[in-house]
């Protein structure tokens, strides 16, 4: 008899345990909002899980938390270089690379057991590392200001005679496709990168690119520029459209079936992180969680096992494993109504020219301000019209010096710094 109640007792703790379990895997595997990952007081440039443990690439060094020692358990490996990114290699180390704008620039070993960084490759100015999963082994890339590096085995490097001369600054694959942009243009290869042709023409400020599962391409246009946005490809490059105008975004990331865009700086109304996907054509803000910082790289636990992202911010890093595009209803963001552009020449000596653009009709007020904040001529003041716009300022009767454009368009304002040297 006692065996009997023993045994049914023994049942009903399991039913209760398995629920409790079901009831509490959602919570640990699926969070509507951004939970830290390590300190909260530090840039992080990257962030990287690997089987020893987690990583965050920082100005100051590898923020280490192995396995097993617990959350709040990090230690800073001081690298004496900034550093700029990390991707898996072996069991026994991370391949990083130090940016630093010094002789000691790079592609480095981190060994995780031993705690040191060992030189590699020598490279100036380092941009990305990435690593194309390929048959019948992966390839290891790095884009720098030079060229575009490859290695099969991590070790030995050797520059992709193409690019001599270039500064690669972005890649992205998906299969056997793969694009890759400098400073001028994009190309793109479709045999695992062992042929390259340009395929389209890459503004400047061209920084990030990433594929979807349909094969369709899509990169950011940074810093203040007319074309300044998310941009897609259907035909692997060569004609882009805009999918949403917004000026100083700096993060670029596709997460199984949406994208993810981030923004340099925080301001109200944009900024942080927001999800994009082709059937709400529009991005809504997922900033629950997260400080008002800027936003340097976004990114995957890739050991987990559920769709998740990691935000690298000036505050930290951060992880969210919830992105259900039906429940984001209510954050859509406005794009970009309107932009101040950098006045040229700068510095300038007697006239400058300071141009700007409308999207949609609005009262607009430009004017320029001293160092003290006062206001010295109103260039603008009128309803304009939607489009290009340029106003010339001649400087007769003021000092050498600093000067501030403020260019007001309803409620928003934006500045601009002018240099005036005579």
């Amino acid at each position: 008899m006692f065996f009997v109640l023993l045994n049914i007792m023994e049942q009903k703790v399991m039913k209760i345990l398995i629920i409790i379990l079901i009831l509490w895997i959602p919570f640990v595997c699926y969070t509507n909002e951004w939970s830290p990952i390590g300190p909260d007081t530090i840039i992080v440039n990257d962030y990287l899980s690997s089987i020893y443990g987690d990583l965050l690439c920082t100005p100051k060094g590898i923020y280490l938390q192995a396995w097993g020692t617990g959350h709040e358990n990090w230690e800073i490996y001081p690298s004496g270089l900034p550093v700029l990114q990390a991707e898996h290699y072996d069991t026994s180390g991370v391949l990083v690379i130090l940016n630093g704008g010094t002789y000691s620039d790079g592609i480095y070993k981190f060994n995780q057991y031993l705690k040191s960084y060992e030189l590699l490759e020598f490279c100036v100015r380092p941009n990305f590392i990435y690593q194309h999963q390929q048959y019948p082994q992966p390839k290891y890339y790095c884009g720098y200001q030079g060229g575009l590096l490859e290695s099969v085995d991590g070790k030995e490097w050797q520059d992709v005679e193409y690019f001599k001369g270039k500064t690669v600054f972005a890649m992205a694959t998906m299969g056997p496709n793969c694009l890759l942009n400098d400073s001028t243009n994009i190309y793109f290869s479709g045999d695992d990168a062992k042929s390259w042709k340009i395929t389209s023409t890459a503004p400047p400020h061209t920084r990030n690119l990433c594929w979807d599962q349909q094969f369709k391409a899509y990169m950011i246009y940074t810093g203040d520029s007319r074309s300044s946005g998310l941009w897609s490809s259907a035909d692997s490059g060569k004609t882009w459209d805009v999918e949403f105008w917004s000026t100083e975004m700096s993060a670029l990331f596709y997460a199984h079936y949406f994208i993810l865009v981030g923004w340099e700086k925080f301001y109200e109304g944009y900024g942080g992180v927001a999800l994009w996907t082709d059937e709400s054509s529009d991005l809504r803000s997922i900033n629950e969680g997260l400080p008002k910082a800027g936003i340097n790289r976004i990114t995957q636990n890739d050991i987990i096992d559920c769709i998740n992202a990691v935000v690298c911010t000036d505050s930290g890093a951060y992880i969210r494993t919830d992105f259900d595009p039906t429940a984001i209803q209510d954050n859509k963001i406005q794009p970009a109504q309107f932009n101040l552009f950098q006045n040229y020449p700068n510095p300038f000596n007697n006239e400058t020219v300071i141009p700007y653009q409308l999207k949609q009709a609005d009262y607009t007020d430009l004017s320029v301000y001293n160092t003290l904040g006062q206001k010295i001529i109103t260039l603008v003041s009128a309803k304009h019209a939607p489009g290009d716009y340029v106003v010339h300022w001649n400087s007769n009767g003021y000092a050498s010096g600093i000067y501030y454009t403020i260019l007001k368009v309803g409620k928003v304002s934006k500045i601009m710094k002018m240099v005036l040297l005579k």
